[in-house]
């Protein structure tokens, strides 16, 4: 759309950037928004010529405002991540990390720029947990279907925790399977007040306390996350 007069954005940057491009004799291009009452976002070309300057103007509101919506979702996850203490990660297709918040951080015992694009077998110090635990995510992307498991690895202190993982296959826009997220949790003393309960029985006459702890079917197949 070729418009005039040049209507007044912030700070007038608007007709700053226009008399830049008589002065070079070039192109701008810029997006520029123009306060209330038109509140509109504007991408604008300006073409220098022999005759004055062509301006096209673009309304690109609707775009700008679907990301700036964006943002404040991110920065709202990133806070919601940021502030768990359960454990949340993202890997690729190869079973590389790609996301790791604070807590997963603080499990592996390593910076963000260290585990990024690593896998649990260089990250884990016990190979075989590292293997059962790229095993249950192969299956998870594989089969294309969300999955729990109990999971065990230890902390950087060689702590052993127990940790119940939720893992889902993460899609593209085309619905194909291009990695994983999971959300783990520390189940480690709820697992050890279930044996203890396994360990003793009630005041006479009672039942096993456990006998009547409500139970659900749940794969049990690796280590760590």
């Amino acid at each position: 759309m070729r418009l005039g007069p040049v209507p007044a954005g912030r700070g007038h940057e608007v007709p700053r950037r226009h008399l830049r491009a008589v002065r070079t004799g070039q192109k701008v291009s810029f997006e520029e928004h123009c306060p209330a009452p038109l509140d509109l976002w504007l991408e604008c070309h300006c073409y220098p010529g022999p005759d004055g300057l062509t301006v096209y103007f673009h309304d690109v509101s609707a775009r700008r405002r679907a990301e700036d919506s964006v943002r404040r979702s991110t920065a709202l996850l990133r806070a919601i991540s940021d502030g768990s203490s359960d454990v949340i990660y993202a890997k690729d297709r190869d079973g590389r990390m790609t996301f790791a918040n604070p807590a997963a951080l603080a499990l592996i015992g390593l910076t963000g720029d260290e585990v990024a694009g690593h896998t649990d077998a260089e990250l884990l110090e016990d190979p075989a947990a590292a293997r059962e635990v790229m095993d249950n995510d192969r299956r998870v992307m594989d089969e294309g279907v969300a999955a729990e498991f109990e999971e065990r690895v230890q902390l950087p202190d060689g702590t052993e925790r127990i940790w119940l993982s939720h893992k889902a296959p993460y899609r593209d826009e085309q619905g194909r399977v291009i990695g994983l997220l999971g959300i783990s949790r520390d189940i480690t003393e709820r697992q050890r007040a279930a044996m203890s309960d396994l360990a003793l029985p009630d005041e006479p006459g009672t039942r096993w306390r456990a006998a009547c702890a409500p139970t659900r079917p749940m794969h049990r197949h690796g280590s760590s996350r």
